[in-house]
């Protein structure tokens, strides 16, 4: 049930190898929108070590690393963005709109790029 959306909640899905691109890829855009809230969900089985630091580095109120269940990020966020992650096709059969950030030299087998 998605009753408590958030319009400036952003989340950020990894995948399993992707976590530090996909940071490293929007963080000009977390830098510049103070407006928006950004939660950045990490893949339970990466290692998010690298990640996680520079998260932490960043020095920003509108980013956090989350630790909500996949079931409260999709009950309240307005937008994901992943690379590959199926998060993106269970926010998508929700009707959250969903970003697709493409892997430079990588194939994109995601069906949500069809």
């Amino acid at each position: 049930e998605r009753s408590n959306v958030d319009p400036n909640h952003i989340t950020i899905a990894a995948g399993l190898h992707d976590g530090e691109f996909l940071f490293d890829n929007m963080k000009d855009e977390i830098l510049q929108d103070k407006v928006k809230n950004y939660s950045f969900k990490l893949h339970p089985r990466a290692n998010s070590s690298r990640v996680i630091e520079k998260i932490q580095n960043l020095e920003v109120g509108n980013i956090e690393v989350s630790s909500d269940t996949i079931q409260e990020i999709l009950s309240k966020t307005s937008k994901i963005i992943v690379t590959y992650s199926s998060v993106g096709i269970e926010g998508k059969t929700l009707g959250i709109p969903v970003r697709v950030i493409q892997i430079p030299g990588r194939i994109d087998e995601s069906p949500l790029s069809d």
